[in-house]
């Protein structure tokens, strides 16, 4: 956790616009976030009835041709470490287009435009940087409707608010723009993330649209795209 300016006193934080300067510690900030969502998504794929029944499935079918434990366990192991995989890969090929297209330019995509704008959070004083980021942009194919996306913070300074702060700064933005409603899209496998939005208003819209290209490994996983609106 970030370090206090005083004694006695937590870290201080400011949101404000972002800077050309801030394009790399955005990019950290994001990729981690990122990149930590695999082990979660994959403690819920391991619980998912469909990833349950396959794994027992197959112990058992080893065991019955092989009369041995240990093949069994096998396995199921070598299953496992394939499930994680998938997660992690599901994850990282989201990372790498993000990356590549708006991440990779954030002041070109969203500083001056129209209905767009990114905003990060800074810690004052010490040593400061940055500790986290979220975008906005009109949704696509929905006027008036703004959409909340790249929303992570710094390991370090997760619970402090800093999301619910970044997320009220998108609120705050789109009421300003005129916009009459606010859409996000997250994953079922992000529970912290959908807390944080509903503790804000957001209501789940919808909970069951496979991944893009992946509608078999999501119902392998139990793990769905969730869409959640807020009228604003």
């Amino acid at each position: 956790m970030a370090a206090a300016h005083k004694a006695g006193e937590g870290p201080r934080f400011t949101v404000r616009p972002f800077r050309a300067g801030d394009l790399l510690e955005a990019r950290r900030i994001f990729s981690e976030g990122a990149m930590d969502l695999p082990w979660p998504a994959f403690r819920r794929a391991v619980l998912s009835p469909a990833a349950s029944c396959l794994l027992l499935a197959a112990g058992a079918a080893v065991y019955v041709a092989s009369w041995s434990l240990a093949w069994a366990a096998l396995t199921v192991a070598t299953l496992l470490a394939l499930l994680y995989l998938a997660c992690r890969m599901v994850f990282a090929n989201y990372l790498r287009e993000m990356l590549e297209t708006d991440m990779a330019d954030i002041e070109g995509t969203y500083m001056g435009r129209p209905g767009a704008g990114f905003w990060v959070v800074e810690e004052e004083g010490g040593g400061g940087g940055l500790r986290g980021v979220v975008a906005a942009q009109e949704a696509e194919g929905e006027p008036g409707c703004c959409q909340l996306l790249r929303l992570s913070v710094d390991r370090r300074c997760r619970g402090l608010g800093l999301g619910r702060r970044l997320t009220r700064r998108v609120l705050e933005f789109a009421r300003n723009s005129g916009c009459r409603e606010c859409v996000l899209h997250t994953s079922t496998a992000q529970l912290p993330a959908i807390r944080l939005y509903q503790a804000q208003g957001f209501r789940v819209t919808r909970e069951d649209e496979p991944m893009p290209g992946l509608a078999l490994l999501s119902w392998v996983t139990n793990i769905y795209q969730c869409e959640m609106r807020l009228d604003v």
